[in-house]
């Protein structure tokens, strides 16, 4: 099973990112996007907005 970022704001979830600077994420965002931006493993590079 697996849990995502949840949020109480309408239509999203607020992340911060690494560089010190925050995003907010819409629900509709492509799941392998949202699952990029959480691994360096691969080398993804996303450049925002997600």
């Amino acid at each position: 099973m697996r849990i995502g970022a949840r949020s109480m704001h309408p239509g999203g979830v607020n992340v911060l990112v690494l560089d010190g600077s925050a995003h907010f994420v819409a629900n509709g965002v492509d799941r392998e996007v949202w699952h990029a931006i959480h691994t360096r493993d691969g080398g993804e590079s996303v450049p925002p907005p997600f």
